[in-house]
């Protein structure tokens, strides 16, 4: 299990990072309408939510970890405007940063928690009880929507939508 994450976390860091340079820098924070999220804060809410999601799959609580920007309500505030997005890089170091620090949390997280104890109750999701497993799959299953985001974002920048 954790060579078969491994591998499927790489994989996706690689299409992040591809997608990622597909906006120049001098645009990673612009939005295409005000309803919209920019380049930067979605990595950020990835990055963020990398970190909640390693943190479940340790069994602990993801509200303890001051990475609001990793929930769903962070990143629809940010869609239209209303959150807190002062700790967002400013930068492409900032955000390559993050994710590199969310990706080393994960990784740490897999070898402290060995693969018998994967199918463990992790928290609750949706209302749902979930494994710890879950939530580690869960984390390529979430990149793997923004990273869509990101491409499409790189695409309306080059004028190809």
């Amino acid at each position: 299990m954790h060579d078969e994450m491994r591998t499927l976390l790489e994989m996706m860091q690689s299409r992040v990072m591809e997608a990622l340079g597909e906006i120049p820098d001098a645009r990673l924070h612009w939005k295409p309408s005000p309803a919209s999220t920019s380049a930067a804060e979605i990595v950020w809410h990835m990055a963020n939510t990398e970190r909640r999601l390693a943190a479940c799959v340790r069994g602990e609580d993801p509200r303890s970890l001051n990475a609001d920007a990793g929930t769903r309500d962070w990143i629809e505030a940010a869609g239209v405007g209303t959150a807190d997005t002062s700790a967002v890089p400013r930068d492409r170091a900032g955000l390559e940063a993050a994710l590199a620090n969310a990706r080393q949390e994960t990784l740490a997280t897999l070898e402290r928690v060995p693969p018998e104890r994967l199918p463990e109750p992790g928290p609750p999701f949706g209302g749902q009880p979930r494994s710890r497993a879950f939530y580690a799959h869960w984390i390529v299953i979430h990149q793997s929507y923004h990273v869509g985001q990101l491409f499409t974002l790189g695409a309306l920048i080059r004028g190809g939508m």
